[in-house]
């Protein structure tokens, strides 16, 4: 999926994702129960201008959720979503 905004496209790139992560864990977005499980994607943003990229990283490796105990799914690495 891209978008053009003036001048620039912008690519989603979806790396991982958390499936069974704490709703509770966004407290601060959602008024919601500490035992609710939600399903997390993780991207990291690639901007494609007229005369510069730019990456804005907003995503989260399948490790780190694995290292906290969360089930996650690789969706693909950055070299695979660039190509």
């Amino acid at each position: 999926m891209s978008l053009k905004t003036n001048h620039y496209k912008i690519r989603q790139i979806p790396l991982c994702t958390g499936e069974d992560f704490p709703r509770a864990n966004l407290h601060w977005l959602l008024p919601v129960s500490s035992d609710e499980k939600m399903r997390d994607c993780q991207y990291v943003w690639y901007l494609e201008g007229p005369s510069e990229n730019y990456f804005v990283d907003a995503g989260v490796t399948p490790e780190r959720f694995i290292s906290r105990n969360f089930k996650s799914v690789h969706i693909q690495t950055l070299d695979e979503g660039l190509a």
